[in-house]
């Protein structure tokens, strides 16, 4: 089914059978950081103008980046309870997923493995990267950065994992 995977959570709640594939908690996930970014750029612009124009994350690269806007008060309390939201799908994924490929008979011991250490990494990665809101730009733009990073390149190992 198209749509938003929030959606579908919500829908499948009121009936008696849920079917909801693993593949929806990570959407899941990305969508909530999502309505995080977009509410954090919200708050910012009305709250903090100020932080969009000058602030280490653009003196760095030259350019605002996405993240700009939730790295300032007000905007980072409800983005760091939104992203709270966004680990616990990540957690319901790696439970989900897991199960399923512990499930699947024929899969190839390897490919269970793989499976198994790129989502519980990716779990620990979404855990570690609730850091991003108690080490601000402001406190060490480098260290932000890096945590950043690292969140990206295990996403990209759990999405290129759940491919094999």
């Amino acid at each position: 089914m198209v749509g938003l995977a929030i959606v579908t959570f919500m829908r499948s709640m009121h009936g008696t059978e849920q079917h909801i594939e693993p593949a929806d908690y990570v959407k899941a996930s990305g969508e909530l950081i999502f309505i995080a970014l977009g509410l954090s750029w919200a708050i910012t612009a009305v709250a903090r103008p100020d932080a969009i124009e000058d602030n280490p994350l653009k003196q760095l690269f030259g350019y605002n980046n996405p993240c700009v806007a939730w790295d300032v008060p007000p905007a980072i309390y409800p983005a760091a309870s939104l992203y709270t939201l966004a680990i616990y799908c990540s957690i319901r994924y790696a439970v989900t997923d897991t199960r399923r490929a512990a499930l699947k008979g024929d899969l190839e011991p390897w490919k269970y493995y793989l499976s198994l250490v790129a989502n519980w990494s990716y779990v620990l990665s979404m855990c570690a990267a609730s850091c991003l809101f108690v080490v601000t730009p402001t406190t060490d733009v480098i260290a932000h950065t890096a945590v950043f990073i690292q969140l990206m390149l295990f996403r990209m190992f759990m999405i290129i994992a759940n491919f094999v």
